[in-house]
């Protein structure tokens, strides 16, 4: 690697000094054009495929929590601009494959950074963890479990994310023959004894940097994906937004939805449900745009829901990127054997690059350099990942497309 975080942090703390703790915007920064806010820190990312929050940016690099052997999950961490991932535990005397390993969870399924604490969630059935560490790791103290509104609750737990210091959550049990989900939030700055219930209906979706948009139920379109709500945490009040399109996906703002039909991008406007249309990229078919500070990217869907048409070649999977005035910023073909979609392959994005997963979904073994967007060359390049991680091996005659 370029430099040895965990020895950077060693010396800073040896120095007495600590970092600041960031504080949240009081308005997001954009960057242009751009209706998504120049934030990537402490945040549920738009536009990434992982489990849970899974991936975190921070000033000095990257974190990813990957699943691993036997069962368990592992904290890793790259430096911006290297092509290494380590497990995040800086003890000499660990080989990082059991069970005192700083850097392994059991069910690890977040991680969020503020500035000068790491928070990690761990799930298993209804039972929710969150701990608090140092970013190398170490000093892990556990500062939430969710044992306090469990009763009642047997199937499980979804939604566990850790989002601008707030920890989310939804617990499922029977009612009347079918799973009935209820959404729980958790502040981790003490101030909460334990978890409260979101307003009825609501489950987490994500959050801007400012504003936690949330699914709940359409308010005019039966046929929609479900509405769109702001939440504000101090009120624990919500507003409606706005409905999400069938069928469409793209990028929700609390200024509308940003989705491509037909090669067309179009904003679907909050508050009045009306439409305006973009952009037309001129190409054809069913499109999924993926929004970012700095630009977006389009890649086919299939169209199945639209009787007589053909479905997109699963071949076919390449990355269309543009910036926020519209401009194409050229196109790169996933050439390496995969059995994602190609709308899992993006599981994390900073300032400078994309990552692409390649086998298990959020594990990040390539990535493209954002310098190479507008060059008309796109290189995909290869990353180095830890023993013990769940990969693909590279000598496996791998059909990306069987089932």
């Amino acid at each position: 690697m370029k430099k040895l975080f965990v020895m950077m942090l060693c010396m800073l703390l040896l120095s007495g000094c600590t970092a600041p703790a960031v504080e949240p915007p009081s308005e997001p920064a954009y960057l242009d054009n751009s209706p998504v806010p120049n934030i990537r820190t402490g945040i549920d990312r738009s536009g990434i495929t992982c489990f849970g929050h899974s991936m975190e940016v921070t000033e000095n690099g990257v974190y990813f929590m990957c699943h691993g052997d036997g069962g368990a999950t592992y904290l890793l961490y790259c430096d911006h601009g290297s092509d290494t991932l380590i497990k995040l535990c800086g003890r000499p005397d660990c080989d990082h494959t059991g069970y005192h390993c700083n850097a392994r969870f059991e069910g690890g399924i977040n991680v969020c950074y503020d500035g000068t604490k790491l928070y990690v969630a761990e799930q298993a059935g209804t039972i929710v963890k969150v701990y608090r560490l140092d970013p190398d790791g170490g000093n892990r103290e556990q500062i939430m479990d969710n044992g306090a509104v469990r009763a009642g609750f047997n199937k499980g737990s979804t939604g566990v994310r850790i989002v601008n210091g707030i920890c989310f959550f939804s617990l499922g049990k029977m009612v009347s023959g079918e799973i009935q989900e209820t959404c729980f939030y958790f502040k981790l700055d003490g101030s909460m004894e334990q978890p409260q219930q979101v307003p009825e209906g609501l489950s987490a979706s994500y959050m801007d940097g400012h504003n936690f948009i949330m699914v709940g139920p359409a308010k005019y379109d039966d046929r929609a994906q479900g509405g769109r709500y702001l939440w504000d945490p101090d009120t624990n009040t919500a507003q409606w937004l706005m409905d999400q399109p069938e069928w469409f996906y793209g990028y929700v703002s609390v200024n509308g939805i940003y989705y491509v039909d037909e090669g067309i991008i179009y904003r679907k406007n909050a508050g009045d449900e009306t439409t305006d249309m973009l952009f037309d990229t001129g190409m054809e078919g069913a499109y999924e745009l993926k929004g970012f500070p700095d630009c977006f990217v389009l890649m086919q869907r299939e169209i199945w829901w639209r009787e007589g048409e053909e479905t997109v070649d699963p071949e076919d999977k390449t990355l269309y990127f543009y910036n926020w005035d519209y401009e194409s910023m050229g196109e790169v073909e996933i050439t390496y054997p995969t059995n994602l979609d190609v709308d899992q392959l993006i599981c994390g994005e900073t300032a400078d690059r994309f990552f692409l997963a390649d086998y298990a979904l959020g594990v990040p073994e390539y990535y493209i350099e954002k310098s190479d967007l507008g060059t008309g060359n796109i290189e995909i390049h290869s990353l180095e990942l830890p023993e013990g991680i769940i990969r693909r091996d590279p000598d496996e005659d791998l059909d990306p497309w069987e089932e």
